[in-house]
């Protein structure tokens, strides 16, 4: 019995491994493939190997939408040039096929301010934002995303290289 027991003890432990090694790529593959996204159509890709065909997502303090809600808004953001993107998993919790992943994303973009909000109107800048999300991924065929929420909203945290206290 104490055989079995500690088989299966470290079967799941193997599982868990290998679930959290599966969506730490996942997120590289996404976090790779959106500074790389120029068009709808890059975004609508990302989703289908992403996000489960019923994800949701909810934007800080806003409800969930479906995909067909947010594929406006994802597009609108394209207008804003990313040039790197990172998502870093602070908790990861394996219950069998399903998980759920607290991560810090920073992303840079690279902007114009034309309304002087970090120094001179018309300069541009390289702006660093960073929020907080947790995902809900579920195993199908690969490891998937099921939700993503925002849980702490974005904010600035350099520009240009430099911290920003705010």
């Amino acid at each position: 019995m104490t055989f079995f027991l500690l088989t299966a003890m470290l079967w799941a432990g193997g599982a868990q491994t290998d679930a959290r090694q599966a969506i730490a790529a996942a997120y590289e593959r996404a976090d790779a493939a959106y500074v790389a996204a120029r068009t709808i159509a890059d975004l609508d890709s990302i989703r289908e190997w992403l996000d489960t065909p019923d994800c949701t997502y909810a934007d800080f303090g806003q409800p969930p939408r479906q995909w067909a809600a947010m594929r406006a808004y994802a597009e609108e953001g394209l207008r804003t040039r990313i040039v790197s993107f990172h998502s870093r998993v602070q908790q990861l919790d394996v219950n069998a096929d399903r998980a759920t992943a607290t991560a810090i994303v920073t992303g840079v973009a690279h902007i114009v301010d034309r309304d002087g909000a970090f120094g001179p109107r018309g300069a541009a800048h390289d702006i660093e934002t960073t929020a907080t999300v947790r995902d809900a991924w579920v195993r199908t065929d690969h490891w998937r995303r099921a939700s993503h929420v925002k849980i702490v909203a974005n904010r600035v945290t350099a520009v240009d290289g430099m911290p920003v206290n705010r």
